[in-house]
């Protein structure tokens, strides 16, 4: 079994936009695992998304900087994420976590 960092790790870098096969070579698992975490990985992101009742953490910079959007590129695209966006994905990670 597969620590749920290792496979946060393998799924990040394929949403980053490596090939799975790549990143299947890179992490030493198979295509099908690999396509399978980022199945899960999706699924939860879609309950995350269509679930309006998890409240986003509470995040309090050190720095006192405050969170108004984030740039990334997905897909080769620049999309721009607001904060709310920004939390729900992060609370994804403690989804994650609870298994």
């Amino acid at each position: 079994m597969y620590k749920k960092h290792f496979r946060n790790q393998a799924v990040i870098e394929v949403k980053n936009g490596s090939t799975v096969s790549a990143v299947s070579k890179k992490f030493d698992v198979s295509n099908s695992t690999l396509n399978n975490w980022i199945n899960d990985y999706d699924k939860k992101m879609n309950e995350i998304i269509r679930d309006e009742s998890v409240q986003p953490a509470t995040i309090k910079p050190k720095t006192g900087i405050r969170l108004k959007s984030i740039k990334v590129i997905i897909g080769g695209a620049v999309v721009t994420l607001g904060r709310n966006d920004v939390l729900k994905l992060l609370s994804l990670f403690d989804e994650f976590d609870k298994e």
